[in-house]
């Protein structure tokens, strides 16, 4: 399938849903897709687990995983439905608290690096 083919059948699908994921940044970037910032929930920026995550850097996802679900991801090497199913999985552990807050008009996240904030709207 082309590229451009895969990019806006991808963009059809997420329209006006919300996307869980970790680090969601480098998906959308590699994707070359926008995003409204109100349907992301990336647990790399939710602050409550900043605290957790620290200066793990590529690490930080399963660290996280591993202290919240009890669970070891990327065991030897990268397997993407395994982090999507984490993520998910790490995402509804929390999420009554993480819409609570943006309920209430508190955006819990940090924003994402400087130079991937052009793929959220």
């Amino acid at each position: 399938m082309p590229f451009a083919h895969a990019r806006d059948l991808a963009q059809r699908l997420l329209r006006n849903k919300v996307i869980v994921a970790y680090e969601l940044w480098k998906s959308l970037d590699a994707l070359r897709l926008q995003h409204p910032a109100d349907l992301t929930r990336d647990l790399a920026t939710y602050l409550p687990v900043q605290t957790i995550i620290g200066a793990e850097g590529d690490n930080g996802f399963q660290k996280l995983v591993q202290q919240f679900m009890n669970r070891t991801i990327r065991n030897g090497f990268h397997h993407p439905v395994e982090d999507a199913r984490a993520a998910m999985d790490l995402y509804r552990s929390c999420a009554t608290d993480w819409e609570a807050l943006i309920t209430t008009s508190v955006w819990p996240c940090l924003l994402p690096p400087e130079e991937f904030r052009l793929w959220y709207l």
